[in-house]
């Protein structure tokens, strides 16, 4: 499976903590998805714990068509997109935790393009309560990696019988080609124990951000300098 440079760096954390991946690779499995001009792809995650498992994707409102972007490895082209956000036109992925598990980050790998949507909304909902916003951003050329730390715990409260999560992904405005999704990870861990990316605490909205970043380690970098970059506030790697 293709992995960049950022996933290699992120990749030990999946590994020693509970984790879900969305890849839709070119394997058999027992959900499919295909298009007439694309591949096959598993819509199946993959789940490092049986207690903490994630669902099929579903598309609202849109076409899709499995991508190679790599042997043995397909992004989602999805097509349908609205000028507007509209929860009539959304990619939702879904999961369930057995037992309490907070999520430490999200993994989101964006591919966009000039006559495709340029915005991309990104919403999470915990144990059926109400949808929370991580981002609304624009979306760039080609692939691009959002990184997204501490989204909170799944858990049942006294009225259900395990928690649950659920990501929805809204592109809109721009043009009618296709905003593809190549792989979404979900980490977690027992609460109180992060494995997440921590970012410095700092402004709490997007538009407040200066124009100093921080590499990884936490230390004062320019915007313009080389590298990864970490941005406080919603707490969101780019990574291009």
């Amino acid at each position: 499976m293709r992995i960049p440079f950022a996933a290699g760096l992120l990749l030990p954390l999946a590994l020693s903590a509970q984790s879900i991946t969305w890849s839709w690779s070119n394997t058999p499995c027992a959900m499919l998805l295909s298009c007439d001009s694309g591949c096959t792809a598993c819509n199946l995650p993959i789940n490092t714990d049986p207690a903490f498992m994630g669902t099929n994707v579903a598309l609202v409102g849109l076409d899709v068509c499995p991508f190679p972007v790599a042997s043995g490895d397909n992004a989602l082209l999805t097509y349908g997109w609205s000028e507007a956000p509209s929860s009539d036109h959304r990619v939702v992925l879904s999961g369930i935790a057995l037992h309490p598990v907070h999520i430490d980050s999200l993994l989101v790998r964006s591919i966009g393009s000039n006559e495709g949507p340029h915005r991309l909304k990104v919403e999470v909902t915990l144990n059926n309560g109400d949808p929370g916003s991580l981002s609304d951003l624009d979306l760039s050329e080609g692939t691009t990696t959002l990184v997204f730390t501490d989204l909170g715990t799944v858990q049942a409260d006294e009225s259900m019988v395990f928690g649950t999560f659920q990501l929805t992904f809204t592109a809109y405005q721009g043009g009618t080609e296709a905003w593809g999704l190549d792989e979404v990870t979900v980490i977690g861990s027992v609460p109180t124990i992060s494995t997440g990316i921590t970012a410095p605490h700092g402004p709490t909205t997007m538009q407040e951000w200066s124009d100093l970043d921080t590499d990884l380690l936490g230390r004062a970098i320019s915007f313009d300098t080389p590298g990864l970059h970490v941005r406080s506030g919603r707490k969101v790697l780019y990574i291009h």
